[in-house]
């Protein structure tokens, strides 16, 4: 079993009560965690079983994504 490096996505260890944006359940973590940890695992894994041209289309997706809410602001 290896040891996990945090954060991974959204989730980092910690002690708040959080809601996960991804399954709705209430986890223990980081102020900041978004994502309870087996929803960041599989996202990761997923992630890490695309090719690095499709790693960077959806980098990019999300960055375009991301700015176009913040402009909305």
């Amino acid at each position: 079993m290896t040891e996990n490096k945090y954060p991974i996505g959204g989730y980092a260890p910690g002690n708040y009560l959080c809601k996960c944006a991804i399954c709705g359940c209430t986890f223990k973590g980081d102020k900041r965690s978004v994502e309870c940890e087996p929803c960041a695992v599989k996202g990761k894994e997923e992630f890490d079983k695309l090719s690095p041209q499709e790693q960077d289309e959806l980098v990019k997706k999300n960055v375009q994504l991301f700015n176009s809410l913040i402009k909305k602001q």
